[in-house]
C-alpha cells in the first residue's frame, strides 16, 4: 500500500493543481482534459523514475534534471494537442509546474 500511495498522492495534487491552473489561464473541455492526462503521464514517469534511481531525496536531481525534463515533455503535448493556445505552451507549461511544484511545499 505504500507503494501505491508514492504514486497517488503525488499524482493527485499535482492533477488538481495544475487543472486549476489551467482553468484560471481560461482552457475547458478537452483542453483540460490534455492537462490531466498529460500530468499522469509525465507524474507517473517521474516518480517510476525517483524509485528507480533512489533520488526522491535530491533535491539537485530531481528540481535540477527531472523537473526541467517535465516541464519539456509536457510543452512538447501542449504545443502538438492544445486546441486553445490562449498562452504560448512552453510558458503554459512552465507556470504550471511550478503551481504545483509551490502547492506541493504546502501539502
Amino acid at each position: 500500500m505504500e507503494g501505491l500511495l508514492f504514486f497517488a498522492v503525488p499524482l493527485f495534487w499535482t492533477v488538481v493543481f495544475e487543472t486549476a491552473g489551467a482553468y484560471v489561464l481560461g482552457m475547458r473541455k478537452k483542453d483540460l482534459l490534455l492537462v490531466v492526462l498529460v500530468n499522469v503521464i509525465t507524474n507517473l514517469t517521474l516518480n517510476l523514475l525517483l524509485t528507480v534511481c533512489q533520488t526522491a531525496d535530491n533535491p539537485l536531481l530531481v528540481y535540477g534534471i527531472f523537473e526541467p525534463l517535465v516541464v519539456l515533455a509536457e510543452y512538447l503535448f501542449y504545443r502538438s494537442y492544445l486546441k486553445q493556445k490562449r498562452i504560448h505552451p512552453f510558458l503554459l507549461s512552465l507556470l504550471l509546474n511550478l503551481l504545483s511544484i509551490t502547492g506541493g511545499l504546502f501539502v
